[in-house]
């Protein structure tokens, strides 16, 4: 889980925040990804704590 964390923040390198605030934010993002995960929807964890990091980072981005 860790190397799709860390291939997902690669995404948000440009936009001036500090590289450890974005490893913050999309653990958070992954904390609610796995809160809310649901396995019989027949989606993988994986692909959907990916959305949940990249959802979790945009919003604090749009809140600056």
């Amino acid at each position: 889980m860790t190397s799709h964390r860390v291939h997902n923040l690669k995404k948000f390198d440009n936009t001036g925040e500090d590289m450890e605030d974005l490893i913050s934010i999309g653990t958070i993002g992954l904390i609610k990804a796995i809160e809310s995960y649901r396995p019989n929807k027949g989606t993988k964890l994986a692909t959907f704590a990916a959305r949940c990091i990249e959802n979790e980072i945009l919003m604090h981005l749009r809140s600056l």
